[in-house]
């Protein structure tokens, strides 16, 4: 709910946009939480 708080956007977008982050390896999700993914930290992403 933060991510969407701070963007001031619903859950219906938000949702779809940080799965979309995650694919782009932008992202990780771990359980409840998102964390930098291996693109975010200068990392070629994993294949």
């Amino acid at each position: 709910s933060q991510f969407r708080e701070s963007l001031g956007i619903t859950r219906k977008h938000a949702v779809p946009l940080l799965e979309a982050l995650d694919r782009r390896a932008i992202t990780k999700r771990s359980g409840d939480l998102r964390i930098g993914g291996a693109r975010l930290n200068g990392e070629p992403p994993p294949t």
